[in-house]
C-alpha cells in the first residue's frame, strides 16, 4: 500500500498552486489540508521553520519549499517524467524556474497581481505606484523567459516540464490583470504559450477561483 500524501496548502498561494499542478500532472492522489499562514488569529504553522506553505507530508517524510517538493514528486513518481533527459534542456528548465522565483515573483505576483486583483477583493485600494513599479521590474523577466520559451518549457509536442508547472501559475495570475496580459502579448512566444494554457486540463482544474467562497 502506498504511503499517503498530505499537502498543507493555502488555496490562493501561487506556490501551492505550483505543487498542486505538479501532483495533478502526475495523476497522484493526495489530501489537502487548507490553512492561511497570513491569518494572524491562526496558530503558527510549525511544519515549516518559516511558518509558510506549501508543505508536503509523504508518510513519515516532510518537505517544504515548492521547488524541492516538485523535484521530489518527479523523482518519486517518474511517470510522466517532468525533467528532460537532455542535460542542456534540463539546465534551461532549472534556469527558467530560478528566473521566475528570483526576479519574477515579487513584481509579477506580489506587486501587480496582488495589488490589482487581491486588494480590491479585500476592500482595499490598489496602489498604482506599486503596480507601475512591478510592471517595470517584470520587463527583464519576460525578456529572459521569451528567449528560453520552447526550450526548458513550452516544448514542441506539448511535453511538460517542471518549469511548465512552475511558470504557468505565475503567468496565470499575472495575466489576470489587464496590464499583465497586455505586457505578455508583446512577447510572441510567451503569448502563444499562455494562450494554450486554457487547453491544459490539469492547469484549468487546479486554477484557484479568486473571490469565490469555498473555492
Amino acid at each position: 500500500m502506498s504511503q499517503p500524501m498530505v499537502l498543507y496548502s493555502y488555496r490562493y498561494s501561487v506556490y501551492c498552486w505550483i505543487v498542486r499542478l505538479t501532483l495533478a500532472e502526475k495523476r497522484l492522489s493526495f489530501v489537502v489540508c487548507e490553512l492561511n499562514p497570513f491569518d494572524k488569529d491562526q496558530a503558527r504553522f510549525e511544519r515549516s521553520p518559516f511558518g509558510l506553505v506549501p508543505v508536503l507530508e509523504h508518510g513519515a517524510f516532510t518537505l517544504y519549499e515548492s521547488a524541492a517538493i516538485c523535484r521530489y514528486i518527479d523523482l518519486s513518481f517518474p511517470d510522466p517524467a517532468l525533467v528532460p533527459k537532455e542535460p542542456m534542456v534540463a539546465a534551461q528548465m532549472a534556469q527558467a524556474i530560478n528566473i521566475i522565483d528570483a526576479h519574477g515573483y515579487q513584481p509579477m505576483i506580489r506587486q501587480v497581481f496582488a495589488d490589482r486583483v487581491f486588494r480590491p477583493i479585500e476592500g482595499l485600494k490598489a496602489s498604482e505606484d506599486e503596480i507601475a513599479s512591478g510592471l517595470a521590474a517584470s520587463v527583464p523577466v519576460l525578456k529572459a523567459l521569451e528567449a528560453l520559451c520552447g526550450q526548458g518549457f513550452a516544448r514542441a509536442g506539448g511535453q511538460k516540464t517542471l518549469a511548465d508547472c512552475h511558470l504557468a501559475p505565475m503567468f496565470g495570475y499575472f495575466s489576470q490583470t489587464e496590464e499583465g496580459a497586455k505586457m505578455v502579448a508583446s512577447y510572441p512566444k510567451l503569448a502563444q504559450w499562455c494562450a494554450q494554457l486554457k487547453d491544459w486540463q490539469t492547469f484549468c482544474d487546479t486554477t484557484p477561483k479568486i473571490g469565490v467562497a469555498g473555492a
